[in-house]
């Protein structure tokens, strides 16, 4: 992903849901588009690109540069909104260890403590 892509990505994550960047949604996402979401790595090629044009367009900057809602309204009329939605939200409450949820925080505005790694003995008798 180029650096413009990437700056836009943060941008777009982050108005999909406030706090998305430092939960690492954006982190998340790029891996996702390099594996199991590379499938849908032209829609955000083209989507990223054409948040940018617009912004440009309608105010003379990046969207990253715009004010929050211009960004909202730029985000709206686009394409990608709903795929950058969903990946957004696995990037912020799916498991940490592919690349978004930093340390479990997306867990805890949901108060879930987060999965267990195992059982002690202790836990696993009948009552």
């Amino acid at each position: 992903m180029t650096d413009a892509r990437r700056i836009a990505l943060l941008a777009a994550v982050d108005r999909v849901l406030p706090g998305a960047a430092e939960l690492g949604a954006a982190t998340y996402i790029e891996r996702a588009l390099a594996g199991w979401h590379a499938g849908s790595l032209p829609a955000y090629e083209r989507g990223l690109d054409a948040l940018d044009a617009a912004a440009l367009e309608a105010h003379g900057a990046t969207f990253a540069a715009v004010a929050a809602a211009a960004r909202d309204e730029l985000l709206a009329a686009s394409g990608l909104l709903e795929l950058l939605r969903a990946h957004t939200i696995e990037g912020c409450f799916g498991d940490p260890r592919w690349g978004g949820n930093a340390a479990g925080g997306g867990w805890a505005l949901l108060g879930w403590p987060a999965p267990r790694e195992g059982w002690s003995e202790a836990e696993q008798e009948l009552a």
